[in-house]
């Protein structure tokens, strides 16, 4: 608890414990002008947070590249919604199923830089998935990502994904694809693909993408 003491007058050192206010105990103590309101702090003084999280909402931040909603039937070049439902509660999109096929689904959503972002410094997107091959014979299993930066118009540039395609596991992982974040700033807007091409090859059933997580990973201030 505070200790407050009264050293207008007083003999007695204060104590690097104590709270002290010194006033002239005739008078009356005016709170308003001694209250603390406002101390403004530069945002390039606050110590950089690397890579921290935004993630991307899967049922309601994600759409079908052509734009449209993502449902729990899914169609050709499109992922579908798997929800656990009430008493289980798990959430993940799946990709089409391949047998002695090829299937590629591919996914987009749009991403405001916030402002807290330092600019110019590291920015990932971060996809957890898995393939599932309990049956069949797998080939191709790959993931990939665009990332592109829109102006105002809704037009963009080119690709700024620096890294190319991935081959994906059987268990849950991060795949991580570097962001080139030059001229990127707090505001900026990024619109984010992911494709996923899974191939069967033997006629032996069904084999097919999960992800479980999408999110983004900037070096933030504040």
């Amino acid at each position: 608890m505070p200790e407050f003491r009264d050293l207008t007058a007083a003999s007695t050192p204060a104590q690097s414990d104590w709270l002290v206010a010194l006033q002239d105990p005739n008078s009356a103590y005016d709170y308003a002008k001694s209250a603390i309101t406002n101390i403004p702090i530069a945002r390039s003084q606050i110590t950089q947070e690397a890579l921290e999280r935004y993630p991307i909402a899967l049922m309601s931040g994600v759409r079908n590249a052509d734009g449209t909603v993502l449902d729990a039937t899914g169609a050709s070049t499109k992922f579908k919604i798997v929800p656990g439902g009430y008493g289980s509660g798990t959430l993940t999109l799946q990709g089409r199923n391949a047998n002695s096929s090829t299937q590629t689904d591919t996914l987009m959503f749009e991403f405001p830089i916030p402002p807290e972002y330092d600019d110019d410094d590291d920015v990932r997107l971060v996809v957890h998935c898995r393939v599932n091959d309990s049956a069949g014979t797998v080939g191709t299993k790959t993931i990939d990502a665009e990332v592109y930066e829109l102006t105002d118009a809704g037009a963009v540039g080119s690709d700024i994904c620096a890294t190319t395609i991935q081959t994906m596991s059987n268990s849950f992982a991060d795949y991580s694809f570097t962001i080139t974040d030059s001229g990127l700033v707090g505001g900026d807007r990024l619109i984010c693909f992911v494709r996923i091409i899974i191939q069967e090859t033997a006629g032996g059933g069904n084999i097919f993408s999960l992800i479980g997580s999408i999110e983004m990973q900037l070096d933030i201030l504040g």
